[in-house]
């Protein structure tokens, strides 16, 4: 979403002339999230993630945002002195919480009295189970586990649209590789190149060819 709003601020906001020191932090904003996404994928260098975030941090003072600028944006100059000693960040400093995670474990958990160790323990577990995976560290255009057979009447009208053999077997999961630098899951919103945005609701494999089915209703590779 902080893609979608920041090609937004460039296509109405700064073509109008609105508030362009405010788009211009905003659009940093998204490049150092974007730096940080592909860090594990090893396409980020220290300067060039010392640079944005310099350059985000200025744009910020630039629009006169300096007083909602909380101790998290000092921070972030920590972040590439963490990535040139690891070389990767640790999950604390790029995602900061796991909702989802943390809360699988916290809603069944009745150990108040070792609460936080137990949670942790629980997550760090967690991940080393994930660390058996075949296709953790794989990153070819694929569907990621676990995947399951295409609902029939929508594999069947993904049929006629695509004119595909009626036996060809069709597979889907809720999230896949797209890229090597880029996973998507269901319900993302996505941009086409004619600048309409679409929700996904559908990501199939058939005959090793990935296809992506959004709101609008026609499918794009």
């Amino acid at each position: 979403m902080c893609a979608i709003v920041a090609c937004y601020a460039q296509a109405v906001f700064l073509r109008a002339g609105i508030c362009p020191l405010v788009c211009r932090a905003w659009i940093l904003c998204a490049d150092v999230m974007d730096l940080l996404l592909y860090v594990p994928r090893g396409g980020v260098t220290t300067n060039l993630l010392r640079e944005t975030i310099g350059e985000l941090l200025g744009a910020c003072v630039a629009a006169e945002s300096k007083c909602h600028m909380h101790p998290k944006f000092p921070w972030l100059m920590q972040l590439p002195r963490e990535l040139g000693r690891f070389a990767t960040l640790l999950s604390c400093w790029v995602h900061e919480r796991k909702h989802k995670m943390a809360k699988r474990f916290c809603n069944e958990q009745r150990n108040t009295h070792r609460y936080e160790a137990s949670i942790l323990s629980e997550v760090t577990c967690q991940h080393f189970a994930a660390l058996k995976h075949k296709a953790k560290f794989d990153y070819r255009v694929m569907l990621c586990p676990p995947s399951q057979d295409l609902n029939p009447r929508l594999a069947s009208r993904l049929r006629e649209e695509l004119h595909l053999p009626d036996g060809l077997a069709l597979t889907t999961s809720k999230r896949g590789n797209i890229s090597e630098f880029e996973v998507i899951s269901i319900r993302d919103v996505g941009l086409y190149k004619s600048g309409a945005a679409g929700r996904l609701e559908v990501y199939c494999l058939c005959k090793r060819r990935t296809r992506i089915s959004f709101h609008l209703g026609y499918f794009v590779k």
